[in-house]
């Protein structure tokens, strides 16, 4: 059987954008490819899933179609394509030019005419036709031989939609009835205005009565109440919204089909496209792992430990241990890396309070060697010689453990994480992703010595292993850390980020351990004390609950919660998302629309408000307190794009302070003793005030030269009132704004 795909190319390049929005897909030579995978990674699913035949790619046009000309609103109201966007088209067209795949675009008419044009053509020709694309108006072309593919959402599969499912999915009679049903309830993305009053299911309710828009208005006058005088009323929007959503299949085209047969890439076209976008995993998918070079149009397939010469070894006495000393004070530049297991309640990624179980050296590629931590004594001089520059990755875990030992080191380290933070804050810096994109390299996983994590199977512990096991793993970690040095560090330097390496984040590493040392004290019984206030608070709210529902009512079941809103109590469901598994969605958004609804809705969310503050602070906080009566945090400094630190473990940043009752939490934590104080600083909006200098923006300036608060000056100007009379949320909402335009928010974020 001939299989045709007619591919609908911007929707998956808008998936791509916005998928990515948050955290942009940068090669190394700054282009944005964001766009363009979400486009590869729909193009990979079909070709590898479907394996199609024959495909094609379809395209709006430039300028305006024959709907613009008859309807001067139609898609009026869209915003401008976003720039990052329209520059992955002709990256896009390239990329299709390399898999001699055809585009089609033709003036005056949309993609969806030439989808629909060659969906009919196509099946007269004998192909099984399917359209890929996420836009229900395609669902009108279903009809023998023709079937829609809608691409699946977070990697769930593609739904596929033949005659009946259309018509079960929609409650429609017939596939091409959908063009009556957009033309009653309309589409606000594409300006088409459908009858005012009549949404999704009083469409659907028309239709399967009365077959199509032409017959609901002749029956105008037999309708019921307010929806007689809507249709009415509406008539002529639904006659210029049905010519709108109505698909043409006739537009003048003549398809060669054999140009649209997938007999293969041109590989030379392709691994170019590939390396210059950085698609590696496309380039893999369809070049294989048998590449001669880059150059010569196929990637090189990842080195590993297998593939590579190496000389890794135990050290496991304390003969050993003293040569290896010995060997490594030859070297001035070597990297080290521990090996972890949990202790005394701790997780193994919890560095001041962990287990070491060895250690391991590297001085040369290819060249390393482990130590079991018996011996971990004898390096104790080497790690306080201020002569020699020692290399780590995340070098602040590392260190952290060392000190538990009481070793020290003197200088200051390398560290190949924030090397690669500097060049890109906003990419992975984990050191298997490193290897891969910098040494070509695939590292050993963790998993293939401590296991898969699964349910009801505990991973082993690196104290489990033996030591013959642990040492490749360990040894590559050492050996990668010191190839990775060697190519970042030069890389920082000519990206002119040097100084920032080395004066400010590296020797932070110090500061930040000794923070993390230091702690912070909490007053358990302070917050014993609420936890009983917040107890008796939570039983009334939930003997309130309780009156509204049935005996053994859980409202922490989303389940439950849903079923008594949405069909015990009969609130409006209306555009309610449903879960994976078909339920309500009940999340907090939700529940907001609808506090005005019933007077459960706002003792739901209260309900939660405090049941999160008791579980997440008042019960956890205490149990986290170490020996020395202080919670111990650790600080990231290479988790933000924006440069601030992060909290985790547990996270100190997000301790509540809006609220009189998350104040309460924070009156927790108090100084230590008598002779100390806590003391809150802060930078008068330091990095508001480096963007007004920057850009020269008169307003900001004035602002800031006048004293004047920035982010009330901006809601004035925003709402278009006087400072005096904004808000306390209205200046909120405008710091968002500022802080969101300085670190490169898109208009889609912003709206």
């Amino acid at each position: 059987m001939k299989k045709l795909f007619i591919i609908d190319m911007m929707p998956f390049l808008y998936k791509g954008h916005f998928v990515f929005l948050r955290n942009p897909r940068i090669t190394a030579s700054g282009i944005n490819t964001s766009a363009l995978l979400g486009l590869v990674n729909g193009l990979s699913s079909i070709l590898k899933r479907e394996n199609p035949t024959h495909a094609v790619f379809a395209m709006d046009p430039s300028g305006p179609t024959f709907r613009h000309e008859a309807y001067a609103p139609y898609k009026a109201q869209r915003m401008k394509m976003p720039e990052d966007l329209a520059a992955c088209i002709p990256y896009a067209l390239e990329l299709a030019d390399a898999l001699n795949i055809p585009v089609l675009r033709i003036d005056g008419f949309e993609a969806d005419d030439i989808m629909g044009t060659l969906a009919v053509k196509g099946a007269e020709a004998g192909f099984d036709v399917y359209m890929a694309t996420p836009d229900k108006d395609a669902a009108q072309l279903v009809r023998p031989g023709v079937k829609l593919y809608r691409p699946g959402r977070a990697g769930e599969a593609a739904e596929i939609y033949d005659e009946a499912r259309v018509c079960e999915h929609w409650h429609l009679k017939a596939p091409d009835q959908m063009i009556d049903y957009l033309a009653l309830a309309g589409d606000a993305s594409d300006n088409i205005p459908g009858i005012k009053g009549v949404g999704e299911k009083t469409a659907s309710d028309l239709i399967a009565k009365f077959d199509s828009v032409e017959q609901i208005i002749a029956n105008a006058a037999n309708l019921k109440g307010k929806l007689s005088e809507k249709v009415a009323n509406g008539a002529e929007d639904a006659k210029i919204s049905k010519f709108l959503t109505t698909i043409k299949t006739d537009i003048p085209i003549s398809p060669d089909w054999e140009s649209f047969r997938l007999n293969g890439a041109n590989k030379e076209k392709l691994a170019r496209v590939c390396a210059k976008y950085e698609l590696n995993r496309f380039a893999k998918e369809f070049l294989g792992d048998n590449a001669e070079s880059e150059s010569q149009g196929q990637e090189q397939p990842l080195a590993s430990i297998s593939s590579t010469p190496h000389d890794y070894r135990l050290v496991n006495d304390l003969e050993s241990a003293q040569a290896l000393l010995l060997e490594l004070s030859k070297y001035k530049t070597i990297a080290f890396d521990t090996e972890t297991a949990p202790f005394d309640g701790h997780s193994a990624t919890e560095a001041h309070f962990c287990k070491m179980v060895g250690i391991s050296f590297a001085v040369e590629p290819g060249r390393a060697w482990y130590v079991t931590a018996d011996f971990i004594d004898v390096f104790r001089d080497l790690f306080s010689d201020e002569t020699k520059i020692f290399v780590g990755h995340n070098v602040k875990f590392d260190r952290s453990v060392l000190l538990r030992y009481g070793i020290g080191l003197a200088s200051t380290a390398h560290d190949t994480l924030l090397e690669h933070y500097c060049l890109d804050a906003a990419a992975r810096h984990g050191m298997d992703a490193l290897a891969e994109q910098h040494l070509g390299y695939r590292t050993i996983p963790i998993e293939a010595l401590i296991g898969q994590k699964e349910r009801g199977k505990e991973q082993l512990s690196m104290a489990e292993l033996k030591p013959e096991e642990i040492l490749d793993y360990a040894a590559e970690d050492a050996d990668i850390t010191l190839r990775l040095d060697k190519v970042l560090r030069p890389a920082v330097a000519e990206a002119n980020a040097l100084k920032a390496l080395e004066e400010a984040e590296e020797p932070l590493v110090k500061t930040l351990i000794q923070m993390e040392r230091e702690g912070v004290r909490i007053n358990v019984q302070s917050l014993k004390d609420y936890g009983r206030e917040l107890d008796r608070e939570i039983i009334k709210l939930l003997t309130d609950i309780h009156s509204y529902a049935d005996p053994g009512f859980n409202p922490d079941s989303p389940k439950q919660l849903g079923s008594l809103l949405f069909e015990k109590l009969a609130l409006p469901s209306a555009g309610v998302k449903k879960t994976s598994q078909g339920n309500f969605s009940t999340d907090e958004k939700t529940l907001s629309k609808l506090a005005s609804a019933h007077p459960i809705v706002p003792k739901i969310l209260e309900y939660r408000t405090l049941a999160k503050l008791k579980y997440t602070y008042v019960d956890k906080l205490p149990l986290l307190i170490d020996a020395d009566e202080r919670i111990h945090t650790t600080y990231a400094q290479a988790f933000t794009e924006t440069g601030r630190l992060s909290s985790s473990e547990p996270n100190l940043q997000n301790i509540p302070i809006r609220t009189p009752r998350g104040k309460l939490i924070r009156k927790a934590f108090v100084p230590r003793d008598e002779k100390h104080i806590l003391l809150s600083a802060d930078y008068s909006q330091i990095e508001l005030r480096l963007m007004a200098a920057l850009s020269g923006d008169e307003a900001m300036c004035a602002a800031f030269r006048n004293g004047e608060d920035i982010h009330r000056d901006t809601a004035s100007r925003v709402y278009g009132i006087m400072p005096a009379f904004v808000s306390d949320e209205q200046r909120s909402f405008c710091k968002m704004v500022n802080f969101g335009i300085i670190y490169g928010i898109s208009a889609f974020g912003l709206s």
